[in-house]
């Protein structure tokens, strides 16, 4: 990767609009707490906010067990949102079931 492309990753911003999958293609919709818009009006995400996993076909054997949430490690600090690092390009998540199993990454397919 160039610099301008990791540039890029670091700072465009993960909002209310943007498409987030768990790794089994179940839809992540995040729910910023942030009233400010960006200049697109959309709202940027906190690595603190819920981010609500649905339509996980994930099983363990023959039970169930969907991705149902995602755990963000860190915002980046360079991009705050209302004081609180924001979620980027670059931001690492993890998706887990409703008993907080990690079950691999939240993948960020586009920010719109």
């Amino acid at each position: 990767m160039g610099y301008q492309t990791d540039y890029a990753i670091a700072f465009t911003q993960v909002t209310d609009k943007s498409v987030v999958h768990c790794p089994h293609g179940g839809r992540v919709t995040i729910m910023p707490s942030t009233t400010t818009t960006n200049a697109y009006g959309r709202r940027p995400a906190k690595y603190t906010d819920p981010a609500v996993v649905s339509g996980c076909p994930f099983r363990v054997g023959n039970k169930p067990q969907p991705c149902t949430k995602v755990h963000w490690f860190a915002g980046n600090p360079l991009v705050p949102v209302d004081g609180v690092p924001g979620v980027t390009m670059g931001t690492i998540g993890t998706c887990r079931s409703n008993n907080g199993v990690p079950q691999g990454p939240a993948l960020i397919l586009s920010t719109i």
